[in-house]
């Protein structure tokens, strides 16, 4: 399976729009053919991903909502529960960092 719906996007159009749109894609998102290839064929378990923008922009193209280009289900906690997993002894181990101050100036 792979991490993006581009090729399956592609192969649901029409022949005529299919071939229109192939020689275009790549010009409109600005990559190159080969680029836009390798972005369709990007399997759902590799760590390779497509840039923000170049997403945003194949989701605008295809009449999608946000996030509904890829295959796979992005999930993660609020950062309140992130910080609430975090124990109290490594909050208190963090120290302030000296700052030195103007130039020619000795830290404290």
């Amino acid at each position: 399976m792979y991490k993006y719906k581009i090729k399956e996007l592609m192969d649901q159009l029409p022949v005529i729009e299919y071939r229109k749109l192939n020689t275009q894609l790549h010009r409109v998102i600005g990559v190159s053919r080969n680029t836009l290839i390798n972005y369709s064929l990007i399997k759902i378990t590799s760590k390779q991903d497509i840039p923000y923008s170049t997403i945003r922009k194949l989701e605008l193209i295809f009449g999608l909502r946000y996030g509904d280009l890829t295959n796979q289900n992005i999930t993660c906690d609020h950062y309140k529960k992130i910080i609430d997993r975090v124990p109290e002894k490594v909050i208190r181990r963090v120290r302030r960092i000296k700052r030195p101050g103007k130039a020619g100036q000795q830290p404290d």
